[in-house]
């Protein structure tokens, strides 16, 4: 019987707190939630990563700017990982500072690390409980956050400089993002080395260029009809006038990559977007691919022909129909895996976020054709068509039949450029026809545009509510229950309220959590953090320690912030095993080092709080 009423004391305990957290702070933070993810899709992460790459050479954006930032964008652990643009020195300072930004901007930008939330909502339950606003706490913790976590990462680097010449190792002080690009320049250089074909075919004698010009001649004749397609670029395909292409998702995207070989029965692109206006991607997907377009909205189109599907679906019907007839689907909208028909959406069949430049060709061997490999061809069959050009008189004079075939070829050529003319003007005229109509429907697109952005989002929001925050929620409940309902909350009270209530008695609890050795057990899953703030919540609520203190218990409480993730969190930065082996002790003592000045950091931030 005293089993079952303690179980049931428990459940009602957590309970209660469970209803708080869902009637009183999960709303605020799934609509949050909702506006900063269209905030990332606007922004993009590869615009963050680019910043990245600029932040290395200046402490302040070093430690203070980029992990702040990675901490809002892509939340833990995976802040972490922006490390890899800085220098072997700096990652271990890196990922001192920005192991503690997962958790100090918690109270403004609750989606950074809901697996620890409770860290932050332990004390945010107890100053709750006094009818207190939590937004002065939240804003402080993140300005003493900014200033605390620079000093961690500054420190680090210091500590990090003595542990190498400690262990007789140099860690690298440049980072080399660039290594591509000088691959691409070597091998341009040595393409600038080759002869180019005009200048060899002119230094060689007449006979041998005679024999190729032939060869040459033939080839254009017998390929006239291709080259001559507009839109069709040169290269291998697997039928005459076709090209197979490769489409991978865009910024904030989802699927793909999506690879289309259009054949002679599947060699059209069917768009279906708002007002029949052509998608931005598909001039190029017809260019690189030779298929002809179809707007779906005007025509109608059998689906044995439809060799791709362009659409503008926020998540509805259209994102799932096509991939469930087996037709590959382009969104040019950022709409994840959602809708009646989200079964169908696989990634070999849907890409979203799509524009112009996730569009490349296919060459024969399955290779994605390189751009400037490309461009380079091009130049090389100008060149060609120009030697071949200033040698047509030499051979008709020889050659009375390549003559003839040259005539019939031109024939052609003109025949298929008036067609082409044809068609050209033809669509001309249609699109002269509907610009007006594109005017008028352009501000409604927008808004379109916007609306879909912000339902993904809430999409998203959802997501990371049901599979992370409610789950987590959950736990801590059930965990502020046990620490109710057996009374260990009143025992570790009685041994933290010497500590919790005084500025000696932070400094102490911040030391002891960061010394070397006990702070890695202690950070283990900062379980024992989260721990301390539930009983200091609790001590806040009965008011045993004013809630002025809060600030300073949110850092004295976590001064072995992230102490046992160290060798994954460098691995994250794709550190070196020298750099790991240096940053753990690095990272270890720094902890120690500038625990209690993180207290007087908080101390200072929360003059004037909760007066």
């Amino acid at each position: 019987m005293i089993l079952i009423n303690g179980i049931q004391e428990i459940v009602k305990s957590g309970a209660g707190q469970l209803v708080t957290w869902i009637t009183e702070l999960l709303p605020e933070l799934f609509l949050f939630l909702i506006m900063l993810n269209a905030a990332t899709s606007l922004i993009g992460r590869a615009r963050v990563e680019r910043l990245a790459a600029k932040c290395g050479s200046n402490a302040i954006l070093r430690y203070m700017l980029l992990p702040f930032l990675s901490a809002i964008v892509l939340g833990n652990p995976m802040a972490i990982s922006m490390g890899r643009y800085l220098p072997e020195r700096c990652k271990p300072a890196y990922f001192a500072s920005a192991s503690y930004h997962c958790h100090t901007n918690s109270g403004v930008f609750q989606h950074i690390n809901p697996a620890e939330l409770f860290l932050w909502l332990g004390i945010a339950n107890g100053v709750m409980a006094k009818d207190l606003d939590l937004f002065p706490l939240a804003i402080r913790y993140m300005a003493a956050g900014l200033l605390a976590n620079f000093v961690s990462g500054y420190v680090t680097e210091l500590v990090t400089r003595r542990v190498e010449k400690k262990q007789g190792i140099r860690l690298d002080r440049k980072v080399d993002l660039w290594v591509e690009k000088e691959g691409e320049a070597a091998a341009e250089s040595a393409s600038k080395a080759t002869p180019e074909p005009a200048a060899r075919s002119m230094a060689e004698p007449p006979e041998k260029r005679v024999t190729e010009h032939a060869v040459t001649t033939s080839a254009a004749a017998s390929g006239a009809s291709d080259s001559n397609r507009v839109g069709t670029p040169k290269g291998t395909c697997s039928k005459p006038g076709y090209h197979a292409i490769t489409i991978t998702r865009g910024d904030g995207g989802y699927g793909g990559p999506v690879t289309v070989t259009p054949t002679e029965e599947r060699h059209k692109v069917l768009y279906m977007t708002g007002g029949g206006m052509e998608p931005e991607p598909l001039a190029r997907i017809v260019e690189l691919s030779g298929m002809t377009a179809v707007n779906g909205n005007l025509e109608s189109c059998p689906d044995e022909e439809v060799a791709l599907a362009i659409i503008d679906c926020g998540g509805t019907l259209r994102c799932g129909i096509y991939p469930g007839k087996g037709i590959p689907t382009v969104n040019i909208l950022a709409t994840g895996k959602s809708g009646p028909l989200a079964k169908y959406m696989t990634p070999d069949l849907y890409v979203s976020a799509v524009t112009p430049a996730c569009v490349a060709a296919v060459e024969a061997d399955g290779a994605v054709r390189d751009e400037e490999a490309e461009e380079d061809s091009n130049t090389l069959a100008a060149d060609a068509k120009q030697a071949e050009a200033g040698s047509n008189s030499f051979v008709a004079s020889t050659e009375e039949v390549a003559g003839s075939d040259t005539y019939a070829a031109n024939a052609k050529q003109m025949k298929a450029g008036s067609d082409t003319f044809v068609a050209n003007s033809k669509k001309a005229e249609t699109c002269n026809a509907a610009r007006p109509l594109e005017q008028i429907l352009q501000p409604v697109l927008t808004v379109s545009k916007v609306i879909s952005l912000f339902q993904q989002s809430a999409r998203e929001a959802v997501r990371t509510c049901l599979e992370m925050i409610l789950p987590f929620m959950g736990f801590a409940a059930l965990f502020i229950g046990i620490c109710k309902g057996t009374g260990l909350t009143e025992f570790l009270a009685d041994l933290i309220k010497p500590m919790g209530g005084s500025l000696p008695g932070l400094m102490g609890l911040g030391i002891i959590c960061s010394i070397p050795g006990l702070s890695a057990i202690l950070g283990a899953g900062a379980m024992a953090a989260q721990m301390f703030s539930t009983v200091i919540g609790e001590l806040i609520a009965a008011g045993s320690i004013p809630p002025a203190m809060a600030l300073p218990a949110l850092f004295a409480i976590n001064c072995q912030c992230a102490c046992d993730f160290i060798p994954v969190g460098l691995g994250m930065t794709e550190a070196k095993p020298e750099t790991t082996q240096v940053g753990i002790a690095a990272v270890t003592i720094s902890r120690f080092i500038t625990g209690w000045i993180r207290i007087l950091i908080a101390i200072v931030f929360s003059i004037g709080l909760y007066k």
